[in-house]
């Protein structure tokens, strides 16, 4: 008994739980409340023509069988407008059953236009808002999950929405229609109507059996088969790696192993369902079979004059006709749990992305912000992915308007997760990031990002025009700001050089051009935008020395004109810089102008030798003999960036 009142509380809060699922779900229709209403009048009328279509055949089994029975109701009011003959009156009612047919046709038809329509409404609100949801999450968030993944749950799980109307429009109507088809089955056989309703306990049972096994099937089935998206997804954007390597055959394996995991899972899934069906079609058929042998019996029993006269062949027929039309609705009530668990582990799929943590998102009180050159100031700034594993600490520096700095360091020093805090992709766990001293906290993030504009270290391009892409954050730029943005950057001269120019299409991952072609349209883009501080991740990293060059003089002629910070752990990048900040296990440890680091025989001062410069001058060789390069310490090559993965995955 104990046992029992902790489960009743457990039972009725998992019961809350489901409500409050469902109605999640089904505000994403409430737009559609004028179709709903038009769908719900047409179900009516469909029920109603289902109920009539059944006499006219009872009516002509009895006029051949024993003739006309002026005392029962239907059979005077159908009979009334047909002629007095047999024949007359057997082809009166056959057309008048293919009048209700060709009506119920229309009907349906009507229905599904509906539900189609109601069901890609709500689907469209749903993968918007997922698409939204998508766009507000932070970089962690999709560095750690499959591309794939994404996908699978934006296009397939969305549509587990559209599921759950179909089977909520079928309870609907099978419903009503079990409601009014019991009541006159029950008018005219009381006892045949018990006798049919047996099924439904036995229904109830192995629908609840087999509705748990079901939507354990179908989640494995979703999540097999988003692995699979996955697969491909990584396979292709990969294919110059397999090429190249000669993978070919490795990949495929993959692939097919994959997708046997997932032709396993759905064949169990279908499985389960194929046994489902047979035993709900076995109890059925019980069912069927024991309605027509007792009805028979009562037919036999009326005929020979010892039992109820008004069960005659037409009437046993037209209850035949209502217990198979019983049945259906009957099996969408008691196998609506069943049916609906594709849908269900589809929503709840969306759901977990829905309502995943945004990390970043405006204060209530949050303030607007002009775009104009501004100063950036870093006060004792820290952060951590996990408690108690920093990976910035006590970061202090101040840059004024029309400064060129840099952050350099070995990689894992933190200057990734530096960066991704200018634009708050993530907040401080310690200090704060300030702009003319507000902090970055208590302004709007839109104008925030309108004060940075990023050049990532991927150079991402889209398969677009080269003016589309320099105009991507800006898409209303007149040709002539497209063209002062790459001769800024120092792109005009190669994309004039093209046969179609600023018209050239750019294939996908810009694969068609060189990477300092695409460094040099990324460095135009984000000049475009007028945003007053430049922020460009590694700007010369995996270049040639003639692009690195290029970058190089297309930097210092921005210099003044923007606030420019360059993250670079490579040091002929930012000689010319004003201010250099060195991080060291996420701790700046020098700071200071190139040619004054490098007097101070420091850990820049390493870092140049290891990377063969010369520690005179910036500018050419210095004469004499060159020093034995003394090792770095393991701490100068180590640092606690690499917890950015382990970040991400929170």
């Amino acid at each position: 008994m104990a046992a029992e009142r902790r489960a009743a509380p457990s039972r009725s809060a998992a019961g809350g739980a489901r409500l409050r699922f469902f109605l999640r779900v089904g505000a994403y229709f409430k737009a559609e409340w004028a179709r709903i209403g038009a769908l719900s009048l047409l179900v009516c009328v469909s029920i109603a023509i289902s109920l009539l279509q059944v006499w006219p055949v009872a009516v002509i089994v009895d006029l051949i069988s024993s003739g006309p029975r002026n005392e029962d109701l239907v059979h005077r009011l159908l009979l009334a407008p047909l002629p007095d003959s047999l024949l007359g009156r057997v082809l009166g009612l056959a057309a008048m059953t293919l009048v209700l047919r060709v009506a119920q046709e229309f009907v349906g038809m009507g229905r599904a236009l509906l539900n189609f329509r109601i069901g890609y409404g709500g689907l469209t609100r749903v993968r918007c808002d997922v698409y939204r949801k998508l766009q507000a999450l932070h970089i962690g968030y999709h560095r750690a999950q499959p591309q794939g993944d994404a996908l699978y749950r934006l296009n397939q799980d969305a549509a587990g929405f559209h599921g759950i109307l179909n089977v909520a429009v079928a309870v609907m109507g099978s419903a009503l229609t079990l409601t009014v088809m019991i009541c006159i089955m029950a008018s005219r056989s009381p006892t045949l109507t018990l006798l049919a309703l047996a099924v439904v306990p036995p229904l109830l049972l192995t629908n609840q059996r087999f509705g748990r096994a079901l939507h354990k099937r179908c989640t494995e089935a979703k999540e097999v088969e988003s692995e699979l998206t996955t697969s491909v997804q990584r396979s292709m954007a990969s294919i110059g790696l397999v090429q190249a390597f000669g993978r070919e055959a490795d990949e495929e394996a993959r692939f097919h192993a994959t997708l046997r995991n997932s032709v396993k899972a759905w064949l169990r899934l279908h499985h389960d369902e194929l046994g489902h069906l047979l035993t709900v079609g076995s109890i059925l058929g019980l069912g069927g079979a024991l309605v027509l042998g007792y009805g028979g019996y009562l037919v036999v029993e009326a005929r020979s004059g010892a039992g109820d006269s008004a069960m005659t062949l037409g009437a046993l027929t037209a209850f035949l006709g209502y217990l198979g039309m019983l049945y259906d609705p009957l099996c969408k009530l008691t196998g609506a749990g069943a049916a609906v668990q594709g849908g269900v582990a589809g929503a709840q799929r969306v759901f977990e992305v829905l309502d995943r943590d945004q990390a970043v998102v405006d204060a209530h009180d949050a303030a607007a912000l002009p775009t104009e050159p501004r100063a950036l100031s870093l006060d004792a700034v820290g952060f951590e992915y996990r408690a108690g594993h920093p990976v910035l600490r006590g970061i202090d520096a101040t840059i004024r308007p029309g400064q060129m700095v840099a952050f350099v360091g070995s990689v894992g020093s933190g200057k990734t997760t530096l960066l991704s805090l200018l634009p708050r992709f993530h907040n401080p766990t310690h200090g704060a990031l300030r702009l003319d001293g507000i902090d970055t906290r208590a302004i709007r993030v839109a104008d925030l990002r309108r004060h940075i504009a990023l050049v990532l270290q991927d150079s991402i391009l889209l398969p677009a025009t080269i003016a589309e892409n320099i105009a991507y954050g800006r898409p209303f730029a007149t040709d002539d700001e497209i063209r002062r943005a790459a001769e800024m950057a120092g792109a005009a001269g190669f994309i004039e050089a093209l046969p179609d120019g600023y018209g050239t299409q750019i294939a996908d991952g810009g694969l068609n051009l060189s990477a300092g072609q695409r460094q040099r349209i990324a460095i135009a883009r984000a000049l475009l935008t007028d945003a007053p501080i430049l922020v460009i991740d590694e700007p010369t990293d995996g270049l040639d020395a003639e692009h690195e060059r290029t970058i190089g003089e297309a930097l210092r002629a921005l210099k003044g004109q923007r606030t420019i910070i360059l993250m670079s752990h490579r040091l002929s990048t930012v000689v010319d810089c004003d201010q250099i900040f060195v991080l060291e296990r996420g701790r700046i440890v020098e700071r200071g102008a190139h040619a004054e680091l490098l007097r101070r025989d420091g850990v820049y001062t390493t870092m140049a030798r290891w990377q063969h410069l010369h520690t005179g001058h910036a500018g050419g060789p210095k004469s004499g003999p060159r020093r034995a390069l003394p090792a770095p310490s393991p701490d100068a090559l180590r640092g606690d960036d690499g917890l950015w993965a382990d970040g991400l995955m929170g």
